[in-house]
């Protein structure tokens, strides 16, 4: 039988043609270990993000606001921002094909053009934000209180590792 490419979001997946479209028995090590570390940085992130969000919580309200002082803070005015970012670029990379991993019912070495434009949208939309927040916080605490904070910050060390990994998935020869 041939092969029927589907256009995403006509037929839920359920209905595709595809039915082991998870299936990691034709994974190589490799990409077995790539796969690994999308998954484990993904629930990483989401967790560092869960633990900001939940400091927040604890400052009190505006009149009584202070400048946070966690150590995701040390660097960052705005670091659950980031993790957001961080968090929709993993879905992407997790919502596009690995080489050869069938991750969804795309052909291979495919994007998924949808959620890379959402993630870029939702990084310009929070950097945006995140610059406007710093500016709040510097007529708030004054300059001195935020030298040296960056509004976003940088990606996570963990970010740039899956970011190699995946390069050297896509160099590699089959």
């Amino acid at each position: 039988t041939g092969r029927r490419v589907i256009p995403l979001g006509s037929v839920p997946l359920a209905q595709t043609p595809y039915k082991n479209w998870f299936d990691l028995s034709q994974c190589d090590s490799i990409h077995l270990v790539n796969l690994v570390h999308i998954a484990l940085t993904f629930v990483l992130v989401s967790c560092q993000q869960n633990r900001i969000h939940a400091y927040l919580s604890t400052l009190p309200p505006s009149p009584n606001y202070k400048l946070p002082s966690s150590p995701y803070f040390k660097q960052s005015l705005c670091p659950h921002y980031l993790k957001e970012v961080e968090i929709y670029g993993l879905l992407t990379i997790m919502s596009s094909t690995l080489p050869g991993v069938s991750m969804s019912p795309m052909p291979s070495w495919t994007i998924n053009w949808t959620m890379l434009c959402g993630t870029m949208f939702v990084g310009a939309n929070l950097f945006i934000t995140a610059q406007g927040t710093k500016q709040w916080y510097i007529r708030r605490f004054g300059q001195t209180a935020i030298n040296g904070k960056a509004a976003m910050g940088w990606p996570s060390i963990s970010l740039w590792a899956l970011a190699i990994s995946r390069l050297v998935a896509f160099i590699l020869p089959r």
